[in-house]
């Protein structure tokens, strides 16, 4: 995976969240997501979208569910403190949009891109640890103190 693809998906990743969540975005130094001072959430989204064009693959991003309906209630500048599950889970969607859209644009301004439905389930720390991120990257960033992880697949880069 190339360096710059990388670098760029970490822009776009601390970009995103703090301009449009109003959350602050930590990388860690390391692939493995070991930071043993971050807070361990017992439950995460998992978001993905798949993207075909020049480069297709699949973009996958998980986060703890209660930081998210934090998340949730910054992005929509709404009065209440609480946000339903349900509004929680497609935000997540929303946010796996905006964050494909925005790498995929920065990455090629010329080509279009066909980009699936964002889909959002629930997941365990387990599962966000063995998401090696096959012929791809992993991003381990931590979000206000709380371990999250973005993915990125990449299947191919058409000539």
């Amino acid at each position: 995976m190339s360096e710059d693809i990388r670098k760029t998906a970490e822009a776009v990743l601390s970009n995103v969240l703090e301009t449009m969540f109003f959350v602050a975005v930590d990388p860690f130094e390391n692939d493995q997501g070991e930071d043993p001072s971050l807070k361990g959430s017992p439950n995460f989204f998992k978001g993905e979208i798949g993207f075909k064009g020049k480069y297709s693959g699949l973009l996958t991003l998980y986060l703890p569910t209660e930081l998210t309906k934090t998340m949730a209630v910054n992005f929509m500048g709404t009065e209440e403190n609480v946000v339903p599950e349900a509004q929680a889970m497609d935000m997540v969607g929303e946010l796996c949009n905006i964050l494909c859209g925005n790498l995929l644009s920065r990455l090629d301004k010329k080509t279009g891109y066909v980009l699936t439905t964002p889909r959002t389930v629930f997941s365990s720390p387990q599962e966000m640890e063995v998401d090696v991120c096959r012929s791809g990257m992993a991003i381990n960033f931590s979000i206000e103190g709380e371990r999250a992880k973005l993915c990125l697949h990449l299947e191919s880069a058409a000539r």
